[in-house]
């Protein structure tokens, strides 16, 4: 305070009016001062005209701080939107109103300009048979009081493609645990869901091929087992002739006509 004191009293000012200016969370934003040459006190009505300037200023101070801290706050959100190459998304609980990063074109092919940012345009764009269930889970979300809501769905292009999409949000809520603003990234993930669908036709066609084969085998099994059944018999009628053969005429036949009938029963017996 001493060069203020010192600036007072080379102007000689002997008098000075001064109200704190308080604003939100009780926080000093200035303080609103007069000074006079002359010794003196408020009035009754000068008090009120100095309560009432305070009050305004107290809303230009007020309004000009939100607008800057909108404007930092929009500036780190596109400085987000620029460091990721994920569609960003800020709802707007009260009203309904979606803001989307510059992405959007990039990603779903829409201009900004030719949008409706509400969370009703959104859905409308979200495939039918993934709609009911993504909208009851974000309604389920917002019901349970949760923070992090997250869900996989197809969204329809500007170009009428569908593409597949992973989302995921952060849900603020206000004093009172009200959910007042959901910030999310819709990421594109249709590349790596064309590759998972892609290993799952493969894997139903290995299936079908294994099944195959093992109809296959059960098809051997029983053909092997009936073309044995088939042969055992007539090669038993080969074996008990043969073994006949060498009872009847042992004594006429030589060792290596014995050997062939041994190997030839041997063989049979073990078909």
């Amino acid at each position: 305070w001493q060069p203020l004191a010192q600036m007072l009293r080379t102007q000689r000012i002997k008098t000075c009016w001064s109200i704190p200016i308080i604003g939100a969370g009780n926080k000093v934003l200035g303080i609103l001062a007069y000074f006079f040459n002359d010794e003196r006190v408020p009035s009754r009505e000068e008090e009120v005209a100095l309560e009432n300037v305070k009050r305004v200023v107290n809303l230009i101070m007020e309004s000009k701080l939100a607008e800057l801290a909108l404007r930092q706050s929009n500036e780190r959100y596109n400085l987000v939107a620029k460091a990721t190459n994920d569609l960003i998304w800020d709802l707007d609980i009260a009203t309904n109103e979606i803001l989307w990063s510059d992405s959007m074109e990039q990603i779903l092919g829409y201009s900004l300009q030719e949008i409706t940012g509400d969370y009703n345009w959104w859905l409308s764009k979200v495939h039918p048979d993934d709609a009911e269930r993504v909208n009851s889970g974000l309604r389920k979300h917002l019901t349970d009081k949760k923070l992090h809501w997250e869900d996989e769905y197809r969204i329809l292009c500007a170009d009428y493609s569908y593409k597949f999409v992973y989302d995921r949000c952060f849900t603020l809520y206000d004093e009172n645990n009200n959910a007042i603003r959901m910030i999310g990234a819709i990421q594109d993930v249709s590349p790596l869901k064309k590759t998972e669908l892609k290993l799952n036709e493969l894997n139903i066609e290995l299936e079908k091929r294994a099944n195959e084969l093992v109809a296959s085998n059960e098809e051997l099994e029983r053909f092997a087992y009936v073309a044995s059944h088939d042969l055992q018999e007539p090669l038993r009628m080969v074996s008990s002739f043969l073994q006949l053969l060498q009872k009847k005429y042992e004594a006429q036949l030589d060792d290596q006509a014995k050997k062939y009938i041994y190997f030839a029963v041997n063989g049979s017996e073990r078909m």
